[in-house]
């Protein structure tokens, strides 16, 4: 089953193979360092309204799921970061809503 049509299980937090072998699921996806490991991508768009129509899908998806990123929006662009702060870090539902996030994004 694809990484987008599975449902967030509150899973716990993934271990460093873990999330090499998902890392390879969602293509385009870096995972970065601050103060907790997070997944993270830019998205680019033509125009600040096409970044917008996009974070606000994205919201959509995001509190159906009842599992919100930090989203940076500005004009031509959005940058999506995922993780799960109560785990400490990044879980398989993050790199689920990383799949889910680039569906949103191929419209």
């Amino acid at each position: 089953m694809p990484l987008a049509d599975e449902p967030i299980t509150l899973a716990p937090k993934s271990s460093p193979r873990e999330i090499a072998l998902l890392s390879k699921e969602v293509e385009g996806w870096s995972i970065t360092e601050d103060n907790m490991t997070k997944l993270r991508k830019k998205f680019t768009f033509p125009t600040f309204a096409a970044a917008m129509v996009f974070v606000n899908k994205v919201g959509a998806v995001a509190e159906n799921e009842e599992h919100h990123p930090e989203i940076t929006l500005s004009w031509g662009e959005a940058i999506v970061r995922w993780w799960s702060h109560d785990r400490g870090g990044i879980t398989r539902d993050d790199f689920i809503m990383a799949a889910k996030t680039d569906v949103v994004a191929q419209g």
